[in-house]
């Protein structure tokens, strides 16, 4: 069930603007408070109709944020922390695990 709180959520991300760009700070922002509650199917409907009105400009990269220390994951940059950040080489990434790590990198870069 969405709620007011959701839409403020999306918003609240979309304020910060961390691509520098406010329609693509919306998108991802929707996407960001909605994508927990919906199935994959509903989901790729939102991001789809998101996509369809407001023409986020989804090759602009997002910005390495300024002084601190962060990595690319999926697109997006996440914080680190003091340890070095490692990819086991016999990790399997499959479409559902790099959809939901992207999701994860959109949540704890914004």
């Amino acid at each position: 069930m969405t709620s007011l709180r959701t839409l403020c959520r999306a918003l609240s991300y979309a304020f910060k603007n961390t691509f520098k760009n406010i329609r693509r700070s919306i998108y991802e922002g929707l996407l960001l408070s909605f994508y927990s509650q919906l199935r994959v199917e509903d989901y790729q409907i939102v991001a789809s109709e998101a996509k369809k009105y407001l023409k986020p400009s989804l090759s602009s990269a997002q910005p390495r944020p300024l002084g601190a220390e962060s990595v690319p994951v999926e697109g997006f940059w996440v914080p680190t922390g003091s340890e070095v950040p490692i990819v086991p080489a016999d990790y399997i990434i499959t479409a559902s695990i790099r959809n939901n790590l992207k999701n994860l990198a959109r949540i704890v870069s914004g």
